[in-house]
């Protein structure tokens, strides 16, 4: 009987398998901030090539601090965290071989203008 149930349920096995690889991805993916890390150094040295002048970089700066916001909401999240609840309070987080996330209180918003 054991065979039948392992042959019957081998598809279902298989299913399950492929879905919980493509969460993984998916995961990994929704909390990957290097890209936008990566993107902000881009744009530091385009400002310090000339590229750019500062009242762009201010502009494009912060386009680029809410996408590295949105992931770190995200990353908290992921940990079962609600990112609200996090006002005045400074925590890290990390999940396995996961990249540690360290939280801290937001501060007031200085404008470069």
């Amino acid at each position: 009987m054991l065979l039948i149930d392992d042959l019957l349920f081998a598809p279902l096995a298989g299913w399950k398998f492929v879905m919980r690889t493509l969460i993984k991805a998916a995961e990994e993916e929704w909390t990957n901030d290097g890209p936008i890390k990566e993107e902000l150094l881009h744009l530091q040295i385009r400002l310090e090539n000339g590229e750019i002048d500062e009242d762009q970089y201010v502009e494009l700066e912060r386009a680029i601090l809410a996408k590295l916001r949105q992931v770190q909401r995200n990353k908290m999240e992921l940990a079962g965290i609600d990112p609200d609840s996090m006002e005045g309070e400074n925590r890290v987080f990390g999940q396995g071989n996961m990249p540690t996330l360290e939280v801290s209180a937001p501060t007031d918003f200085v404008d470069h203008e």
